[in-house]
């Protein structure tokens, strides 16, 4: 098994993200590792596959590390997002990817619930459909760099090294 096939490898992407975004100690990634676990539903369809905050316990609380969601979401899409982010979590793989198939045909202009999919496919090995959906995520939301990092790993596992660095 390759590192980036191992199940804790999200655990590690959470935490290198946590460090790229200004914690000052070792414990800080920790927490936000923590954060993001414990509290996953902030995350917001429009806006990331993975949410993770960075609060200090020795100064004040950091921004979060994802932008604002540029499309208004409804309530009830943000519980279907919820619910699929929770099947997922549970290890039900199937029941997270129809939750963020239906979500992604019927709001098709927001990234998280392709981002999502792209990350499923690439799990399960279907990397040309994980570079269509990430793709699909990009194009949602140019702003969020996670989309773009997700890209670009699953690029380097198809092979595509130029496309992966771009």
């Amino acid at each position: 098994m390759r590192f980036a096939d191992a199940p804790w490898r999200r655990v590690v992407l959470v935490a290198l993200c946590a460090g790229a975004t200004g914690c000052a100690s070792v414990a800080e990634p920790l927490e936000a590792i923590r954060q993001a676990v414990a509290a996953p539903a902030a995350a917001s369809p429009a806006a990331s596959a993975v949410a993770a905050t960075s609060t200090s316990t020795t100064g004040p609380a950091a921004a979060p590390t994802t932008p604002e969601p540029e499309v208004p979401v409804s309530p009830t899409v943000q519980r279907a997002y919820d619910d699929a982010r929770g099947a997922l979590r549970a290890g039900r793989v199937d029941e997270a990817e129809r939750g963020f198939r239906a979500l992604a045909k019927s709001e098709p202009q927001l990234g998280g619930p392709h981002a999502n999919l792209g990350l499923i496919y690439r799990q399960a090995g279907k990397l040309p459909e994980a570079v269509a959906e990430l793709e699909l995520a990009v194009r949602a939301n140019p702003q969020q760099p996670l989309y773009f990092n997700q890209l670009g790993v699953t690029y380097r596992h198809q092979g595509q090294f130029a496309k992966a660095r771009e």
